[in-house]
């Protein structure tokens, strides 16, 4: 009679190393260190994109100081994103007329380090609703209120 002598390994079983568990635990710590450098990313960037605004609104500002008029309050974060992103908005009031001017970060889907959502650069400055790209831009959308504030302080 013959002796036959073998071992056989199955990939997953009893093995520290390759488990089917590990693999979940490594792909669990994996994606939680994507996401932490995501919203370590994204938290830096909402400070970017803040101060962004904050010069924007200061140079509207400047030129409504030549008319005497009160300009924007200082932006503030108003608006959660995904993964600790936020954007700013300021506010002001010109004869009872209630502006605000945002700005909203695009998503970006192809960062290399995260699958999860980051913000890194573009941005949009809306004013009413109206995407803007210079102070004259929305000085114009203005115009009606600054010029009745105008005339109201000249009589």
């Amino acid at each position: 009679m013959k002796t036959y002598n073998f071992t056989v390994e199955v990939e997953g079983i009893h093995s520290n190393g390759n488990s089917l568990i590990n693999s979940f635990i490594n792909q669990a710590n994996y994606e939680q260190s994507q996401l932490k450098i995501t919203e370590e990313i994204n938290k830096k960037s909402t400070k970017i994109y803040n101060k962004i605004l904050c010069d924007f609104v200061e140079s509207i500002n400047r030129e409504l100081a030549v008319a005497y008029i009160k300009g924007f309050n200082t932006p503030f974060l108003y608006l959660q994103f995904s993964n600790n992103c936020q954007g700013s908005r300021a506010e002001i009031n010109i004869n009872n007329n209630f502006y605000t001017i945002n700005i909203k970060p695009e998503k970006d889907r192809d960062f290399k380090d995260s699958k999860y959502t980051t913000y890194t650069g573009k941005y949009y400055i809306f004013f009413r609703n109206t995407i803007v790209k210079t102070v004259d831009d929305v000085l114009k959308l203005m115009e009606t209120d600054i010029i009745q504030q105008i005339k109201e302080q000249q009589s």
